[in-house]
C-alpha cells in the first residue's frame, strides 16, 4: 500500500510489462470487496497489486477508476493510522467524485473523515512537458490541485503513453519539462525630446519721428521771425516818417498810433520766433 507518495513511469525496471486499465479496475474491485469483508490481509494484497499497476499502464486513464483508487487507498491508510495522509487521499477521491455517498455500514470514524475531507479549490500551473501533454486524473490539464494528490500521465505527439504517476502536493513532477520560457524584456520606449519653443523675436521699437517734429517748430520760427522783421522794419519806418514830419506831431496822432502797433505786433513776432526756435532745439535733442 501506498505509504508515501511515489512516481514511477511505464518502462522502468520496476515494470516487468505494460499493464491496463482493466488490471487496475480488477484489483481496486477487490480491494473494495476487502472493505466489505473487514479482511485487513486481502485489502493490503489488493492494493499492493492496484499501486504496482498505476505507473506501469499503457493505457490513459478516466477519473472513475482513479477515484475508487483514492477512496479504498484512503480506508487503508486511516486503519493503519495514518491520518493525514488518509485525509489527503479522501479529499483526492472527493474532488473527482463530490457527489459519491459512502457506504452508509462502514465504521463511524471512517464515514466522519470522508465527511470532513473537503477538498480546496486552489490549483497549481504545471511546467510544460518536455513534448506531448500532460493529463490529471484522467483528463488534459495545464493545472492541479494544490491540497491533495493526483495522477498524471504523459502523453507523447503521437498519443503514446510516457509515463504515469501519483504526485503528492508540493512535489516536482517525475517526467522531463521544457525550460522555462526566458521573459524578454519589454524595450522601455525612450521619452520623447522636449522641444522648447523658440522665444519670440523682439519686436523693434520705432524710433519716434523727432527729426520732423523739430523741423516743424524750426520753420515755424523762421516764418515768424521773418514776419517779426518786417514789422520791426515797418516800425522803423513809420517812426522815421513821424521824426522827419515838418507837421507837429499832434497833426500826426494816426501815424504815432500806426507805429505803436506795429512795433508792438514786431515784439511779440519775435517773441513767438524765440520760444519757436528754442522748442525745435528741445525737441531735436530728445
Amino acid at each position: 500500500m501506498i505509504v508515501a507518495w511515489w512516481s514511477m513511469a511505464w518502462g522502468a525496471p520496476e515494470c516487468a510489462a505494460p499493464t491496463t486499465v482493466g488490471d487496475l479496475v480488477e484489483a481496486v474491485a477487490r480491494a473494495e470487496l476487502s472493505v466489505s469483508a473487514l479482511d485487513a490481509d486481502a485489502l493490503s494484497a489488493a492494493l499492493e497489486d492496484a499501486d504496482g499497476v498505476v505507473p506501469c499502464l499503457a493505457e490513459p486513464l478516466s477519473p472513475d477508476p482513479i477515484a475508487r483508487w483514492y477512496r479504498v487507498s484512503a480506508i487503508h491508510l486511516l486503519v493503519s493510522g495514518d491520518d493525514a495522509a488518509a485525509a489527503a487521499m479522501f479529499r483526492a477521491a472527493r474532488g473527482l467524485q463530490p457527489a459519491h455517498v459512502l457506504d452508509p455500514t462502514l465504521a463511524e470514524p471512517i464515514r466522519e473523515a470522508w465527511a470532513a475531507a473537503v477538498p480546496g479549490t486552489q490549483t497549481r500551473v504545471l511546467p510544460r512537458p518536455a513534448e506531448g501533454s500532460f493529463a490529471v486524473n484522467g483528463t488534459a490539464a495545464t493545472v492541479a490541485p494544490e491540497d491533495r494528490p493526483y495522477v498524471v500521465q504523459w502523453f507523447a505527439d503521437d498519443g503514446a503513453i510516457r509515463g504515469t504517476a501519483l504526485v503528492g502536493p508540493g512535489q516536482k513532477l517525475p517526467f522531463p519539462v521544457a525550460p522555462a520560457p526566458v521573459p524578454v524584456p519589454v524595450p522601455v520606449p525612450a521619452p520623447a525630446p522636449v522641444v522648447v519653443a523658440p522665444a519670440p523675436a523682439p519686436v523693434p521699437v520705432a524710433e519716434p519721428q523727432r527729426g520732423h517734429a523739430s523741423r516743424g517748430l524750426a520753420l515755424a520760427s523762421l516764418g515768424t521771425a521773418v514776419v517779426a522783421g518786417g514789422a520791426i522794419a515797418t516800425a522803423a519806418a513809420l517812426q522815421e516818417e513821424v521824426l522827419s514830419s515838418p507837421q507837429p506831431s499832434s497833426e500826426l496822432s494816426g501815424l504815432v498810433v500806426a507805429n505803436r502797433v506795429v512795433g508792438y505786433g514786431a515784439g511779440g513776432a519775435a517773441a513767438l520766433a524765440v520760444g519757436l526756435g528754442a522748442g525745435a532745439v528741445i525737441v531735436g535733442r530728445w
